[in-house]
């Protein structure tokens, strides 16, 4: 049976990724200049990414019989139509970092919970490899202008 910290902690992260910026970014499409349109995979992969991890936290959760409430999308993110993808990667490794840093804090609440542990620790993977991602594709942004 899974403790009342774990519910809240898997809700915390489903909420986390529910109205990530990335999650916002799916309903925009960012600027780029010719050439650069490729860089938008790294995005599209995230959006993926932050999807899986909501479906597969209220699986989980289902299980317990909890109601999620997921929340919005800041309001601060309404700003963010139509800026340069080189732009908005600086803001999602930021963004991803914000998230690897809540993402441990809950996996330290979570360690008599087998289940939710994993789940958590799959998510801060996930999170870490995207801003390998992001890094490597912002470099290669910077090259080119």
């Amino acid at each position: 049976m899974m403790t009342p910290a774990a519910i809240r902690t898997l809700s915390h992260l489903a909420a986390l990724h529910h109205h990530s910026l990335p999650m916002y970014l799916s309903y925009t499409r960012p600027w780029t200049r010719p050439g650069t349109e490729g860089k938008l995979d790294v995005l599209q992969h995230m959006i993926t990414d932050h999807q899986y991890a909501v479906e597969k936290i209220v699986h989980v959760l289902e299980e317990t019989d909890t109601t999620i409430g997921l929340g919005e999308f800041p309001m601060e993110y309404t700003d963010l139509h139509d800026l340069s993808l080189a732009y908005l990667f600086g803001l999602l490794i930021e963004t991803q970092n914000k998230l690897i840093t809540e993402i441990e804090a809950g996996i330290t609440q979570l360690e008599n919970d087998t289940i939710a542990k994993e789940v958590a620790q799959e998510c801060l993977g996930m999170a870490k490899g995207h801003v390998e991602n992001l890094e490597e594709a912002a470099s290669s942004l910077k090259v080119m202008s």
